[in-house]
């Protein structure tokens, strides 16, 4: 029996910026980056991830069973808050199974992957889980959390929400789920 596992924390910092110019009333031009978007992870970068596993070989029988797990992911990014899109964590069970015939001659081998049918689930962070601050006079182009902070109950995390006293939803908005389903295989191995 074997007995495996692996563990990867990953942490980074991306800021996007645009260029600005400003032209001043005798003519002078004024060059100035203002940061559009809070700190986000580098796009497809997952902060955890982790993979546990569990094998056993015999003289005929053979099994291994794998669950791995990713966590958040930026999936598309933008300027805009709105337009940029994450992968909610995900959770996968794998297993084989190996059995040996004739002496080691024959093998069979049964294949199964996503046994808890875990789809791919994707999210935007709803502008309606955002409150837009004051802007002192005098401030341009401020960064994205001098403009915005989230309300109370949200962050860049997904959360479903609630229906506001207006009965408009507020929360994480779902993009897209795209499912994989299960998989099987089988497979008939002989060796002369």
């Amino acid at each position: 029996m074997y007995l495996s596992g692996n563990l990867t924390l990953q942490q980074s910092e991306v800021r996007a910026r645009q260029k600005y110019i400003k032209t001043f009333p005798d003519g002078r031009d004024s060059v100035y980056f203002a940061y559009l978007k809070y700190p986000r992870a580098l796009y497809g970068q997952v902060p955890v991830l982790y993979n546990l596993g569990a094998m056993y070989t015999g003289k005929r029988l053979g099994v291994s069973i794998n669950y791995n797990h990713s966590g958040y992911k930026t999936f598309t990014t933008g300027d805009d808050p709105n337009f940029v899109e994450y992968e909610r964590p995900r959770s996968q069970l794998d297993a084989q199974i190996t059995y040996k015939l004739l002496n080691g001659k024959l093998e069979a081998k049964l294949n199964m992957s996503n046994l808890t049918d875990a789809p791919f689930r994707f999210f935007i962070n709803d502008q309606s889980t955002m409150d837009q601050k004051v802007i002192p006079p005098g401030v341009e182009a401020p960064e994205f959390s001098d403009r915005y902070q989230y309300k109370e109950g949200f962050s860049e995390k997904y959360e479903a929400g609630y229906a506001g006293k207006d009965g408009r939803p507020v929360g994480d908005r779902n993009s897209f789920t795209r499912y994989v389903g299960r998989t099987f295989s089988f497979t008939l191995s002989y060796h002369f």
